[in-house]
């Protein structure tokens, strides 16, 4: 928890970690973290996108695509909503960490 003087503090209330991989095919789609709280305070968000070594289409290895991208896309009182794609070969990871208020 962190304090900022003596009325306003913080707590963490999502620490989350997701990653996907596309084959041949891309993949997109949402993904809902709810939580119980009331104002949140901040939110940290990283990301890593790239490329997998080599996807396999009839037999022959091509090399993948790496591209992709997430991105925090809703904040509700009580979820936040991810939303994510990947190009045919890519791999996306990304963290997710969101602190409330407690004022």
């Amino acid at each position: 928890m962190t304090v900022f003087g003596e009325n306003m503090t913080e707590r963490l209330v999502i620490d989350t970690s997701m990653s996907y991989e596309a084959g041949l095919v891309g993949i997109s789609g949402d993904e809902s973290h709810p939580y119980n709280g009331k104002k949140i305070a901040r939110i940290e968000f990283n990301k890593n996108v790239k490329s997998v070594p080599a996807v396999k289409v009839l037999g022959v290895s091509v090399p993948g695509a790496g591209r992709g991208d997430a991105h925090v896309a809703e904040t509700t009182a009580s979820h936040i909503r991810v939303h994510y794609w990947l190009d045919a070969g890519t791999k996306l990871t990304y963290n997710l960490k969101v602190w409330l208020s407690d004022e």
